[in-house]
């Protein structure tokens, strides 16, 4: 309802009102609850009828807000690997309110392509978060984080990981 309440005061139902992170399916689900509440509160309902129905509705639109946010998986930014045959994915999700980056490699040689996941970064707080990916030099490929330093991944021509430096402790994820 907070939210609700916050476009409202904005000067109407823009979705520019909201973080572009936030996703759009969760404003309808709290929008279709706050409807239902509302015409439960002013229908000819016993009272009792009137409860059950609103914390029905208030139970559920929680559920599967927080369902959405805890499944919610962004699409895939992929950069090709001159001259090797994998490239580099880097996924943008939440791990319920923080952000997260999972950075995968995807072997693209022969028919079928394997992807596994290399590096996950939880930007539990503004330091952590991932500024960019790039690679330096010959099968290493060099993860920073907006204010806690690098993580070194060092690859093998196949882009299988054969080594993770890590100082600053950045990866990990739940």
């Amino acid at each position: 309802m907070l939210v609700l309440a916050g476009i409202a005061v904005s000067g109407g139902w823009s979705l520019s009102a909201l973080p572009a992170s936030f996703p759009t399916t969760t404003v309808l689900v709290i929008a279709a609850g706050a409807c239902v509440c509302v015409a439960a509160l002013t229908s000819r309902w016993d009272r009792g009828v009137k409860v059950v129905t609103v914390l029905l509705t208030t139970s559920a639109v929680g559920a599967l807000v927080l369902i959405g946010a805890v499944f919610r998986v962004g699409t895939p930014e992929s950069v090709r690997v001159s001259d090797t045959n994998y490239e580099v994915l880097v996924t943008e999700g939440l791990a319920v309110i923080d952000p997260l980056w999972i950075v995968s490699i995807r072997d693209t040689s022969g028919v079928f392509a394997r992807e596994s996941e290399i590096a996950c970064i939880n930007g539990d707080s503004p330091d952590n978060s991932l500024e960019s990916v790039v690679m330096d030099g010959e099968g290493r490929l060099v993860l920073t984080s907006f204010d806690r330093g690098d993580v070194t991944v060092t690859l093998n021509p196949r882009g299988e990981v054969v080594d993770i430096a890590d100082p600053a402790g950045i990866l990990g994820c739940p």
